[in-house]
């Protein structure tokens, strides 16, 4: 991933109301840890619903994506980097 996909995909992690990482190895509890509570809260149940749509796309059953949740990220990060509306 070069550096203007990068730096797109980032923003449009903010315009998704979540924290930007790119990294598929890194974790963002220390950006979490930042923020209150409820913003906190608010931006993992987005991810999660990011996530869901994610794996959805991939026309994934059950059971295989559960046994690639380490993919889960970078089906996110492919997703946003597909879409073109932004």
């Amino acid at each position: 991933m070069n550096d203007r996909d990068r730096i797109l995909i980032e923003l449009k992690m903010l315009d998704e109301g979540i924290v930007p990482n790119t990294n598929t190895f890194a974790n963002v509890g220390d950006q979490l840890s930042l923020m209150d509570d409820e913003e906190a809260a608010r931006a993992k149940r987005k991810w999660r619903k990011l996530k869901r749509k994610a794996v959805k796309r991939m026309n994934w059953p059950a059971k295989k994506a559960q046994k690639f949740r380490f993919r889960e990220k970078q089906a996110v990060l492919e997703m946003l980097a597909a879409d073109r509306n932004t």
